[in-house]
């Protein structure tokens, strides 16, 4: 089994992980004494708390929940220009979302095919990081996200791993004249599966289990004014996952075909940023029988962010996001009918305000305040009981983070 075929390294294959982080450096250090300079670690360690005033988020929040944790290395090896080897170790707690376990979070060959001043041309082959929007391949990274939670109208913690990453190939381009950027990506690739997205799209963990059907394919589009004052983007995946049955089981085979389309606006100012993204996320289901009726339907979410830094070392944030998993039903009603459950668990409206102070580069201390209609972003995984959630509620949160 190779470090892509399995997302989660258990305790008995750690020591591979880590070789796949060292190798580069010790095998390049044995023939040239300068290695030292081409080669780049870093990581970082943040710790989080949750309190809700209902329903839960990342844990038991209701009570306070410190089940969130992040903790990073990376390393990346120059052999040569064109030849560059990097990877990053992540473990996640978060909640019932993610256990804490050390998984291979990207672990790539990147070899240039075609560089000079005008332009850049290459492939990248392994574990990589999907290229949605403008925050999803460094989301885990929480010096590089704008709050202490990406806003759920369009990065869903609760999908995250079938948003994350892919293991196989990618193409990219960078192309610069004058004042203007482009970046092309476009790979395929299987997504690795977890027990949140059978939460997500089939309601409930049912005995047999969902995995990556074929390779799917990602992508996209960036165009930059000005070394990134303007920032213009469109990025898309597509992907399917089968559901295999167990030898009891009651429900049969069937599949999911899912698309996840993003649109994206950004404008940095000297000392203030305005963000705007949209979501569409058709979605088909087919092949299930009676249990999970075949259907399809197409959810969207979109938000609006801004922030301003005073002072350097600080930073205000103000946004509203909002979230349905039917565009075409965006008050619940009609799925909340059809399905027996209340109408506030098929959308969310959010508002959320957020504080930072990073005394330096290393050292961050976040806290967000989020006041929130409807629970559509939430895990049923930690909601288990959908009459149990409430429609209004509040959630504080404040993570402190540490890189290197």
């Amino acid at each position: 089994m190779t470090a892509f075929e399995k997302s989660t390294c258990t305790s008995r294959s750690h020591w591979l992980c880590v070789l796949f982080l060292l190798l580069p450096a010790a095998t390049v250090a044995a023939q040239e004494p300068e290695w030292w300079n081409d080669l780049q670690i870093h990581g970082f360690l943040s710790q989080g708390y949750v309190d809700s005033s209902d329903n839960s988020f990342y844990g038991d929040s209701e009570q306070g929940s410190f089940d969130f944790r992040e903790i990073g290395l990376n390393a990346s090896f120059r052999f040569s220009p064109r030849w560059l080897v990097s990877a990053q170790l992540l473990s996640r707690k978060a909640g019932e979302m993610s256990e804490g376990g050390l998984n291979l979070d990207y672990g790539l060959v990147d070899l240039t095919v075609l560089s000079d001043e005008y332009r850049r041309v290459g492939l990248v082959a392994g574990r990589f990081k999907n290229p949605i929007g403008l925050y999803n391949d460094t989301r885990d990274v929480p010096f590089t996200r704008p709050s202490v939670f990406l806003p759920q109208s369009v990065y869903w913690d609760k999908l995250r791993d079938i948003m994350l990453s892919n293991d196989g190939a990618q193409l990219y381009g960078e192309f610069y004249r004058g004042r203007h950027g482009l970046s092309l990506q476009l790979g395929v690739g299987n997504p690795p599966i977890d027990d949140n997205l059978e939460w997500a799209y089939l309601g409930y963990d049912w005995p047999g289990s969902v995995e990556s059907d074929s390779p799917g394919f990602v992508g996209r589009a960036l165009y930059e004014l000005d070394d990134g004052r303007l920032r213009l983007a469109l990025s898309g995946i597509t992907t399917t996952m089968a559901y295999r049955p167990a030898e009891v089981d009651p429900l049969v085979a069937g599949s999911i075909d899912i698309d996840y389309f993003v649109g994206s606006f950004q404008y940095n100012g000297e000392n203030w940023s305005l963000t705007a993204e949209y979501m569409q996320e058709p979605v088909r289901w087919s092949g299930f029988e009676d249990v999970v009726r075949d259907r399809r339907n197409t959810a969207d979410g979109a938000y609006l962010q801004g922030t301003y830094r005073p002072l350097p070392d600080w930073e205000l944030l103000l946004r509203y996001d909002a979230a349905f998993h039917d565009k075409t039903d965006r008050d619940g009603e009609r799925q909340g009918d059809e399905k027996g459950l209340p109408a506030h668990l098929f959308y969310s409206h959010t508002w959320t305000f957020g504080l930072t102070w990073s005394p330096n580069e290393h050292i961050m201390l976040r806290g967000q305040y989020d006041r929130v209609d409807g629970t559509a972003f939430l895990s049923n995984e930690e909601n288990p009981n959908p009459f149990a959630t409430v429609r209004n509620w509040y959630m504080f949160s404040l993570l402190l983070s540490v890189g290197f």
